[in-house]
């Protein structure tokens, strides 16, 4: 099957092997967008977590234990508050 996949690559004339590695080009980029997002979002979810967590009065080395947050950045966050 592999091999097929690339006989048929190899087969394609210059335009359509431009066109093909261009198709392949945009799905890396929207699967490196969609990758992005989620670690953003995830980012948010534990920053909202470390500051509801700091208003109960968790200790900063317990937030970051659960969050993996760096513990500077949650005494930043515990300042803020």
């Amino acid at each position: 099957k592999e091999a097929r996949e690339v006989l048929d690559k190899m087969k394609l004339s210059k335009s359509e092997s431009y066109g093909y590695n261009r198709y392949l080009d945009s799905l890396h980029v929207k699967a490196s967008e969609a990758m992005s997002l989620k670690s953003e979002e995830e980012f948010k979810i534990k920053e909202a977590f470390a500051r509801n967590a700091i208003i109960k009065g968790y200790s900063n080395q317990i937030i970051a234990d659960f969050t993996g947050l760096n513990f500077d950045y949650i005494e930043t966050l515990r300042k803020e508050l």
